[in-house]
């Protein structure tokens, strides 16, 4: 083979490398994070999750099917209120989380059905409205408003059980469903032609009016028993006053006793000592006055002593004297 002939085969082969690397990139489609591609045509109808496809020109049809969580929020307000189980319109919104089922048959049902340009929030929220709110006003018609505000955080997990089967069937999944609002509705947004606007606004008025009642008798009780407690605390503390001014005169009473019988002990202790210092006056004297008596009586014995024994001198003198005389004769 000539130099020229292998020349021209490796830019042919060159060039038919080229053009198919330039179709391939041209008509190579990849499935990316969140996109999921569904191939029909030649060959059947191919599902892409991971990895890519060939798409040729009049032989190949593609759709990118999004698989990311899509969040869309219906509101039922005002003329399209919601009637509870007594028959009170109520404005609500709750927000929906649905989410393409990534099976193969999953997101053959998704793409047959609903259509991959129709999966965003409005399209979504138009096309199965009347999904949502049947679903809705199938739970808001059992209770009462009173306990749609009481088990308001079950209230989302029943619509979404009421929905599953039936977005399952569509090749998606409801992921979840939130309450974001619920409250009675205006009265002013009511109509008196509609017999359950009537039925409802009646109601309301009925509750208005007891409520007022109770709230009425309520505030009447609460205020006897304030004034029944001020009563209480008023009896108290004249009862306390009472006894702390018996406490008061009593104990003036008792200090008065103690002073009087301070004043007794210390008279009769002053009279005892009175007495006392008298009678050793008394004792006193008298020992002196019997000592002077003793003193005069010893005096005058001595005095009757000499005047006997001058006597008796006398009377021996004079028997001497007559002795004398006799002897003489």
């Amino acid at each position: 083979m000539s130099v020229a002939a292998v020349i021209f085969t490796v830019v042919l082969i060159a060039l038919a490398a080229v053009i198919f690397i330039t179709v391939f990139n041209a008509y190579y489609q990849k499935a990316g994070r969140g996109i999921v591609l569904i191939r029909t045509g030649l060959g059947g109808q191919r599902v892409v999750i991971d990895g890519g496809c060939l798409t040729l020109p009049f032989l190949h049809s593609t759709e990118r099917v999004p698989t990311n969580s899509i969040s869309l929020t219906v509101k039922c307000q005002g003329s399209q209120s919601l009637i509870t189980a007594d028959y009170i319109p109520i404005d609500l919104t709750i927000e929906f989380v649905l989410r393409v089922d990534s099976s193969e048959a999953g997101i053959q049902r998704v793409s047959r059905v609903v259509g991959a340009t129709n999966l965003n929030s409005d399209d979504l929220a138009i096309l199965y409205q009347g999904r949502f709110v049947d679903a809705i006003q199938a739970e808001i018609s059992r209770q009462t408003l009173a306990d749609l505000h009481l088990n308001r955080d079950s209230l989302g997990n029943r619509v979404k059980a009421r929905l599953e089967d039936s977005f399952n069937s569509l090749g998606l999944l409801l992921e979840s469903a939130a309450l974001v609002y619920l409250d009675q509705s205006p009265l002013a947004s009511l109509s008196d032609q509609n017999i359950l606007h009537v039925q409802g606004m009646r109601t309301i008025a009925e509750q208005v009016s007891e409520n007022r009642k109770q709230r009425a008798q309520i505030e009447a009780d609460a205020e006897a028993a304030i004034k029944a407690t001020e009563l209480t605390q008023t009896t108290v503390r004249v009862e306390h006053e009472r006894k702390q001014k018996e406490a008061e005169i009593s104990l003036a009473e008792t200090v008065k006793q103690i002073q009087a019988e301070s004043e007794a002990r210390a008279a009769a202790i002053a009279e005892q000592a009175a007495f006392t210092s008298e009678e050793a006056k008394l004792s006193k004297e008298k020992s002196l006055r019997e000592a002077e008596i003793n003193r005069d009586l010893a005096l005058r014995q001595q005095e009757i002593n000499s005047l006997k024994e001058l006597e008796t001198a006398k009377i021996q003198s004079q028997i001497e004297i007559a002795e004398k005389r006799m002897d003489e004769i």
